[in-house]
């Protein structure tokens, strides 16, 4: 059932290149590289923290999606990821989410272009609604509209905001 990732039978627990998928590392590194590529591509020079930023909130985005899965009460695959973080959701909750969003916005608040910033926030607001939705189990109708309302208003947003990506608080 958990091809990715096997366990040692011997040991009965991960190996260690294994730990890059338990701890939902592989967003946030695919993320980094997709956005190296473009800049590299578009010949465009990126700081080194909205790499950071960028991993961080990619990496706290699949713990919050993996920890609210162990309290959805739905049923699961049982997989040795779901497994952790049903084990550990508490210090995910009260420990690494905190660190995490703390370490973001520091991030976003004093080292990533304000425009950048601005960006990121609106589709932070999208990224917070789509996990919302599912989080209160609402009606496919229900979920639909609120996507549809959050895409335009994101729309919206981009196209609206006032600050060139290069100017900075």
């Amino acid at each position: 059932m958990d091809p990715l990732p096997a366990v040692d039978q011997q040991t009965n627990s991960p190996r260690i290149w294994e730990w890059l998928h338990i701890l939902s590392l592989e967003a946030p590194i695919v993320a980094c590289a997709w956005q190296w590529s473009l800049a590299h591509h578009h010949q465009v020079r990126l700081l080194p923290a909205v790499y950071w930023g960028l991993a961080l909130a990619a990496w706290g985005i699949y713990i919050l999606d993996r920890t609210l899965d162990g309290y959805s009460g739905m049923p699961l695959e049982q997989t040795t990821r779901h497994r952790f973080y049903q084990r550990h959701r508490g210090a995910n909750f009260f420990v690494v989410l905190p660190i995490t969003a703390v370490c973001v916005g520091y991030l976003g608040l004093w080292k990533i272009p304000e425009g950048l910033l601005w960006q990121a926030s609106a589709i932070a607001v999208m990224a917070t609604v789509y996990l919302a939705s599912f989080a209160a189990r609402q009606s496919k109708v229900a979920r639909d509209l609120l996507f549809s309302i959050t895409g335009l208003g994101a729309i919206i947003l981009l196209s609206k905001m006032p600050i060139s990506g290069d100017m900075r608080l």
